[in-house]
């Protein structure tokens, strides 16, 4: 029984961390956030190399434009 004693403790905080709710921001519904680890090189999509910077860039430039469908088929006109 004593075997269990210093193992109720590390249980209780477990169960506890886990169990607390998450805060959330109150974000507009046209506001791009994205949380990062650090801070990227650079926002322009023509310089990025950086899978750092590509995870921001991608997702702000990529919607920008609008290219063309025929039915199935992609091609690389660009609409408008």
């Amino acid at each position: 029984m004593k075997r269990s004693i210093p193992f109720r403790p590390t249980l209780l905080a477990l169960v506890l961390a886990t169990n607390f709710p998450v805060a959330h921001a109150a974000v507009p519904k046209d506001m791009l956030v994205i949380g990062k680890a650090a801070d990227p090189q650079t926002l322009d999509p023509a310089v990025t190399i950086d899978n750092n910077d590509w995870t921001v860039t991608y997702p702000s430039y990529q919607r920008l434009v609008q290219y063309k469908t025929d039915g199935d088929k992609g091609s690389t006109d660009v609409e408008g």
